[in-house]
């Protein structure tokens, strides 16, 4: 199989994360929740590296529903919804 090919601008996409306040209009939210649903489908197919890296910066990204054990959410949802539609 290989490993994945990784270029320069992949390992800049993948630097340490910070946190972030996004800021879209509420006219976007759709979007970004399809987004999202897209990515939880396709988690099998990414790097185990990117995974960590996307669930660490979800855990950094504000969000108006502030939650405690945020991590293992993210964590149980991932793991309830990879790979859907089944």
């Amino acid at each position: 199989m290989g490993f994945p090919i990784r270029t320069r601008q992949m390992e800049k996409s993948m630097s340490p994360n910070k946190a972030i306040v996004p800021k879209y209009s509420k006219d976007d939210a759709h979007i970004v929740r399809r987004l999202g649903a897209a990515l939880v489908a396709k988690w099998d197919d990414l790097p185990q590296d990117l995974q960590e890296m996307l669930a660490d910066q979800a855990t950094m990204t504000f969000d108006k529903d502030e939650t405690v054990q945020l991590r293992q959410q993210i964590d149980a949802f991932v793991s309830k919804y990879k790979g859907w539609p089944k």
